[in-house]
């Protein structure tokens, strides 16, 4: 086989972000509505200022993802379905041993999620090689794959191979134009068995040298373009703990690329941060909300929380949604997860806002089907409990005619592997508006942490 392909320069593997554990419990603070965000250790008091007026788009849980981190029982329901998972990336989806795992695979629809296939994962337990080594072995293994799929109904979003620019994965044995190749031969044999089968990548390895991420990213819409092949979705991991807003920036530079109307062919759909939140935010739900505001500002369409090694049994290891859980058989909701849920809790249009501080990160959001309005902010500091606390003063204008409403502020402190039962109710009652605004302040919001307004009529 002859293909097209450019030359491109090889990629060192990355340096993961070294594990720290996230300290953190009280300290009161707070909130607000749809900026950018970045650690910083200025002094200043932070001002925020949303527009209810202002819709930017429609709200959708794009953020809500995981890998593996469940089978077919546990977690429980009722850990999982308040969150609306919306990628689900498993490689339980497949043992040599047992073969396919329907019914977890029909557990993972059930939630509303998209189950991805991991190519690269049963490939690695059966087969000492690389593709690249055998790529008669190769087609043969992928159109197994895809049969047994299409023969059940099933139609998964399949990754070709995970983190192909790191040496441990990928670059030990083959090259990043023999990537590309193993991804035409993988499209071919799985769309000739599922014809709408979505299948894209190059799902990379986290990297300080953006620009050779991006140039993986390219050279793969460029290889399928001259190849006939599809990139359906775009994916790259991000574990960027302490420059969150370059998720932002990284989408919106890779959407204005892939937007160019020579790249139509490929039918590229959706855009996956396919692993967020290093090891030192894992347990952070203020760095949570940092994220997801990211990913929203950027575009994304959908993001898998990664998991990480910690003492004892590690987070990717039991069913813990990546660590948002303690061990069964409580399955107890840290702090994150309530990030998680809550954020999962807006709907209508998401809305503009403006903040003096990019460390300190907000979502909001305005229903008019339910009359509700909601502000979701986290601050995405240093790890240590004893971080700079910020003033927070909250601006909410066009909230429409009246002359209060009844609002709730619920802060969610960062509680490490802790359980936390569920956010505390700091304030509850009805608060003045004057001209349509609304001044909410809050005096001592500490890094990690987060906070929610809910304002009802």
């Amino acid at each position: 086989m002859v293909y097209a392909v450019r030359q491109t320069r090889v990629v060192m593997a990355p340096v993961l972000s070294r594990l720290r554990k996230i300290a953190g419990v009280v300290g009161l603070g707070a909130v607000l509505a749809l900026i950018a965000a970045e650690p910083s250790l200025a002094a200043d008091d932070v001002t925020i200022t949303v527009d209810f007026a202002n819709a930017v788009k429609p709200v959708k849980a794009i953020a809500g993802g995981f890998l593996g981190s469940l089978d077919e029982t546990y977690p429980p329901d009722n850990r999982i379905a308040p969150l609306k998972p919306r990628i689900w990336k498993s490689n339980y989806l497949w043992s040599e041993e047992e073969g396919a795992n329907w019914v977890l695979y029909d557990r993972i629809v059930r939630f509303g999620a998209v189950p991805q296939f991991p190519l690269d994962e049963p490939w690695k337990a059966t087969y000492a090689g690389k593709p690249c080594e055998d790529w008669n072995l190769w087609a043969l293994y992928v159109k197994s794959k895809a049969q047994d799929f299409a023969s059940h109904g099933k139609s998964p979003e399949w990754i070709v191979w995970g983190e192909p620019n790191a040496t441990w994965s990928w670059l030990d044995s083959c090259t990043q134009n023999d990537y590309y190749v193993a991804y035409k031969i993988a499209f071919d044999a799985i769309r000739r068995e599922i014809p709408l089968a979505q299948i894209g990548g190059p799902a990379l390895a986290d990297y300080e040298d953006w620009e050779s991420v991006k140039d993986w990213i390219v050279g793969l819409l460029d290889f399928c373009l001259a190849n006939d092949c599809e990139v359906n979705f775009i994916t790259w991991h991000e574990y960027t703990d302490h420059n969150v807003t370059s998720i932002g920036d990284r989408l919106a530079e890779i959407k204005g690329i892939a937007s160019n109307s020579v790249y139509g062919p490929l039918n590229i759909r959706n855009y996956y941060i396919g692993e967020i939140i290093g090891g030192d935010g894992q347990y952070s739900p203020g760095h949570a909300v940092v994220t997801f505001y990211n990913l929203e500002r950027g575009g994304a369409t959908g993001a898998a929380k990664a998991c990480w090694p910690v003492p004892g049994p590690g987070e990717c290891d039991y069913n813990s949604l990546d660590g948002l859980l303690t061990q069964g058989p409580n399955y107890g909701r840290r702090s994150i997860w309530w990030a998680y849920e809550r954020y999962a809790l807006h709907s209508g249009f998401w809305v503009q806002a403006a903040t003096t501080n990019p460390a300190v990160a907000a979502l909001a959001s305005s229903d008019p089907s339910v009359s509700r309005k909601r502000v979701l902010v986290g601050y995405s500091g240093p790890a240590e409990p004893a971080g700079d606390a910020r003033k927070i003063n909250l601006v909410l204008n066009n909230l429409g005619p009246g002359t209060d409403r009844a609002v709730k502020i619920h802060y969610i402190p960062s509680t490490d592997q802790m359980p936390l039962p569920g956010p505390s109710l700091m304030s509850e009652g009805r608060r003045a508006v004057v001209s349509g605004r609304m001044l909410i302040t809050l005096d001592s919001f500490q890094p990690n942490h987060a906070f929610e307004v809910v304002i009802d009529p």
